[in-house]
């Protein structure tokens, strides 16, 4: 049985934010310290990065980028699916938006295989049934951006 709706694996706690004067932007913004306006400056190599264990994937990871808690209408996510790895067939009710960073592979969306490579952007309608394959040799990577719930 396919899964309903995309597991939420990690709300992130922990932001770098800046304030409004760009007399105070520093290379060494203090971590986790909110300033008034929320803004987030962090690299997205300090972002967790969790296996997805969702029944049905096999080799892929993500690191929620912008998390529920600091956007009021999007998450972004970051993807890493290892050679031959995939994520779960599946559906559920809000739609993707996806630009791939790195690699290659298919989107099966509906029954059809869909090639892309690095560069590529992708838009999966809410309530299809879709799953992201690695087709390449190498890890591929993709930003999701989806509608925050």
């Amino acid at each position: 049985m396919l899964p309903e709706n995309i597991v939420r694996i990690y709300r992130q706690k922990e932001i770098y934010t800046m304030n409004n004067n760009a007399d105070n932007i520093t290379s060494d913004v203090p971590k986790g310290r909110p300033i008034s306006n929320g803004v987030k400056v962090k690299d997205s190599k300090e972002i967790p990065l969790h296996p997805v264990t969702v029944e049905g994937a096999a080799g892929v990871s993500m690191r929620w980028l912008i998390s529920q808690k600091e956007a009021p209408n999007f998450v972004m996510r970051l993807f890493e699916v290892e050679k031959d790895g995939h994520t779960p067939l599946h559906t559920h009710p809000n739609e993707h938006e996806v630009f791939v960073l790195e690699g290659q592979g298919e989107l099966v969306f509906e029954n059809t295989k869909n090639p892309f490579k690095a560069g590529y952007v992708l838009y999966v309608p809410a309530d299809k049934i879709h799953q992201f394959r690695n087709t390449g040799n190498g890890v591929m990577k993709f930003l999701c951006l989806i509608p925050n719930e």
